[in-house]
């Protein structure tokens, strides 16, 4: 039996066992030790109005809040607390603390104006206690946030982020297009630190990327904004990670998968491919990404359905459509269709068009891809799928947008004008609905425009 047999064998009897979501036992865990940290890291800012910063009385504290600012980040990697109007979460995670009015740890970050911080790597003892003498100080106006953060930065305190005060977001703010390129440059910051906890020897922040699948999902896959969004200046595999995501999240609501797994295959697409980032693999003939990346995912707490189907689409994300005989998981296939694809369309993996990437798929259905997976991306992209240029016979150019709408609208997308028939760039957004405006001459390559 070779390793990815072996592989396959023990993830499925893992699955088979399997009694409750990953996430709900890591989430617990989380929620005991943050709220552990979060009544220490109040009490110390209280105790610093009584005693001096030298006082031993704060020695013991102190260790107990470093003891327990190591286990989250031994969980977490960064370990961000947020304090959002009278509530307290600690990496997404609500925590039940005590409420004190005037006394709660957020009043006390709040007079600073600081409503969340973020602990990037390991603090001293000798930094904690100074952290905390800052924040149980006076507030330094007219920007007393600002102040702590030079203070900590001319120490060299620099594994601690002050963040503003947070307020909820109302109703009517949901599904903007600023919310979704928000949540775009989320989604792409938070793979680049994962990678960055995993090549430090961290474990992957779960939890925070299961809240971006969610806050994915409610944008909505398809959402316009999401495909017209450019940020140049992300990590290649950062954003690579996005699309495949928002393409196996597409997919899935198409084959109607309920919300709790589409949120686990969404998880499982945004790690597929941590394999790189861990150190000290072992050699490429020995055991590639694919392998190392189940590995390090199958180091996490727990061992239940949503760890192993994040463990299968790193084991399974280059798999073809038949293994051994048999067919690979369903995340697998999807991924392998998504990764693909995404992959065509980038300059090192040749440049194509999308029409030209889906063209590939399909013929390659059968043989590399699911076919019934293959022609369902084909009728949710489109004959133009986001991101096609097109010439409009007025001699515009624009580029699609928009998945498929209806069966009428499978050639007709909405698209963004980039320019106008004189060649020059509009002078305001504009977005065109093609059954409606403009004839369409042809697909354009990216360099043509």
């Amino acid at each position: 039996m070779d390793d990815l047999q072996r592989a396959q064998s023990n993830l499925g009897k893992a699955l088979a066992r399997s009694k409750a979501g990953e996430d709900k036992v890591l989430m617990a865990q989380v929620r005991e030790r943050g709220e552990q940290f979060a009544n220490l890291l109040n009490g110390l800012i209280r105790m610093g109005r009584v005693h001096a910063p030298d006082n031993h009385a704060f020695d013991q504290p102190v260790i107990d809040l470093k003891k327990a600012l190591e286990s989250l980040s031994g969980l977490l990697g960064s370990v961000q607390l947020v304090t959002v109007e009278d509530q307290l979460y600690l990496n997404d995670v609500r925590m039940k603390v005590p409420s004190n009015p005037g006394h709660d740890l957020g009043s006390e970050l709040h007079r600073h104006n600081i409503g969340g911080l973020t602990f990037h790597g390991e603090v001293s003892p000798p930094q904690l206690r100074r952290l905390v003498a800052l924040l149980g100080g006076k507030a330094n106006p007219p920007h007393p946030r600002n102040a702590i953060t030079s203070t900590l930065r001319a120490e060299d305190i620099r594994n601690v982020e002050l963040f503003g005060i947070y307020r909820f977001r109302m109703t009517e703010d949901e599904g903007s297009g600023d919310d979704a390129l928000s949540v775009v440059k989320r989604v792409v910051r938070q793979v680049e630190d994962t990678w960055d906890n995993l090549a430090s020897g961290r474990q992957a922040n779960v939890l925070a990327l299961r809240r971006l699948v969610v806050d994915l999902l409610g944008v909505g896959p398809a959402n316009e904004a999401l495909w017209l969004a450019e940020l140049p200046h992300a990590s290649p595999h950062g954003f690579h990670a996005f699309r495949v995501t928002q393409l196996v999240l597409l997919l899935a609501q198409a084959i109607g998968l309920p919300p709790g797994l589409q949120q686990d295959f969404g998880v499982a697409a945004l790690t597929h491919d941590v394999g790189y980032a861990v150190p000290g693999a072992l050699p490429p003939s020995l055991e590639g990404h694919p392998m190392t990346g189940a590995r390090a995912l199958l180091r996490q707490l727990g061992f239940h359905e949503a760890k192993v189907r994040r463990a299968f689409g790193a084991l399974y994300h280059h798999a073809e459509v038949e293994s051994g005989g048999r067919r690979t998981p369903l995340i697998g296939r999807l991924l392998r269709i998504a990764e693909d694809y995404d992959t065509m369309l980038r300059p090192n993996g040749g440049g194509q068009t999308p029409p030209e990437a889906l063209a590939h798929l399909a013929g390659g259905a059968n043989r590399h891809y699911d076919p019934v997976l293959t022609q369902l991306l084909i009728n949710t992209l489109g004959q133009f799928p986001p991101g096609t240029f097109l010439a409009l016979e007025d001699g515009r150019i624009v580029k699609s947008c928009s998945c498929v709408r209806s069966p009428e609208s499978f050639a007709k997308p909405r698209a963004l004008v980039v320019r106008m028939p004189d060649g020059s760039a509009p002078t305001q957004r504009e977005v065109i609905d093609l059954a409606t405006d403009g004839k369409i001459r042809g697909a354009l390559k990216p360099r043509a425009h």
